[in-house]
């Protein structure tokens, strides 16, 4: 019998996840490695929203990187994820919820409308009602 090759998982990656790679936070890196190993291998296909990309070079400009130096990060960054537009209705679902933290809200939307398989995030209990499972960094590579 010919076994049926399983296609990779499509996670949304919360920012705090990015960041913590391309600031080299410990002790969130190792985890955050695994995850992006991961996507080089094609294991998983990591998603992030067009809003999460100018949020991260907004943070990544403001801290310890010039514009520059963000904006070269970000284009590494790219090679490794899947960028999908934010869209109206996730703004409208996002307010409907009533969700603690808007852009949590924001990306439970997101991920539920474009059917992916989950979201990884550090901040777990800001996703508590998500419609799409959540798993923390570790329960990620733990599944990877």
């Amino acid at each position: 019998m010919r076994q049926q090759s399983r296609r990779p998982r499509r996670i949304l990656v919360d920012s705090n996840i990015v960041v913590d790679l391309l600031q080299q936070r410990d002790p969130f890196l190792d985890d955050a490695l695994t995850i992006f190993e991961a996507a080089i291998r094609d294991a998983v296909f990591l998603v992030v929203t067009a809003k999460q990309v100018a949020d991260i070079h907004y943070l990544m400009s403001s801290s310890r990187h010039s514009k520059e130096e963000a904006s070269q990060l970000l284009r590494k960054l790219l090679r490794l994820v899947i960028v999908v537009d934010a869209a109206a209705s996730d703004v409208d679902v996002s307010l409907a919820r009533g969700c603690a933290d808007f852009e949590d809200g924001l990306l439970m939307a997101a991920a539920e409308r474009l059917k992916l398989d989950a979201i990884v995030t550090r901040d777990t209990a800001g996703f508590r009602d998500s419609p799409v499972p959540v798993l923390s960094p570790a329960e990620l590579v733990q599944q990877l």
